[in-house]
């Protein structure tokens, strides 16, 4: 079992590069935020991820209200597109990262 110090920088490391890649889709999208909404948006969804068995659904959720909430997107279809495009961008940076070591 992970100790409470592994916990919090994984925490504070998801929510860095949510946050950059939400910013990324919204650049994408063409909506505009503030990049402290984000980072506030992706450490909520962060925190709700850790929830077992659905915290990764309910991050979405939390992720598209804040969304629609902090920026100029709607959820839908700005905030559902940020979101795809920020986990889509998250998934190649994974896969790329795994082919260097």
């Amino acid at each position: 079992m992970p100790n409470f110090t592994t916990i919090l920088i994984i925490i504070c490391l998801q929510t860095v590069i949510t946050a950059l890649l939400l910013w990324c889709g919204m650049k994408l999208v063409g909506e505009d935020g503030d990049i402290r909404a984000l980072l506030l948006a992706a450490l909520f969804a962060a925190l709700v991820g850790m929830v077992p068995h659905i915290g990764w659904l309910l991050s979405i959720g939390v992720l598209l209200f804040l969304l629609s909430k902090w920026t100029t997107a709607d959820i839908f279809p700005g905030g559902v597109l940020i979101v795809v495009i920020a986990r889509a961008l998250g998934l190649f940076l994974v896969l790329f990262l795994f082919t260097l070591f």
